[in-house]
């Protein structure tokens, strides 16, 4: 995809198939997506993302109105119909994200995804 940048490297890709694992337990799940948000910057700040929805282009609106320069959206996951919503309004915004997952379903959410990450990071539904 056009100005996408999956970030390869092995250590975010190890990480995202831990935070794929259901397994993965609420507290290795928040220290893991906090390790893969530190390697992410990194990687975009490195060579001057999360379905990338509706909230991610009111996101740059407000940043352009606030003269924001050099913007680059980093998230973990992305779908292609949320990177395609956002290239409507910033068809040459740099994209940097650790994968771009099949699509989104019926209720938006990414597929194959994480699950619902809330509800892993704070432990609902979870024995």
């Amino acid at each position: 995809m056009k100005a996408v940048t999956v970030i390869s490297h092995l250590l975010v890709q190890h990480n995202l198939t831990r935070l794929r694992d259901k397994r993965t337990r609420p507290q290795e799940f928040r220290r893991v997506l906090s390790e893969m948000a530190a390697l992410m910057l990194y990687e975009a700040t490195r060579s001057f993302t999360v379905a990338l929805t509706g909230g991610a282009v009111a996101t740059m609106s407000l940043l352009s109105e606030l003269r924001a320069k050099h913007v680059r959206p980093v998230n973990l996951l992305a779908a292609p119909e949320g990177i395609r919503h956002v290239r409507r309004f910033y068809p040459r915004l740099p994209i940097f994200t650790a994968v771009v997952d099949k699509k989104l379903n019926h209720k938006g959410y990414i597929l194959p995804g994480l699950g619902d990450a809330g509800d892993r990071l704070f432990r609902v539904g979870m024995a």
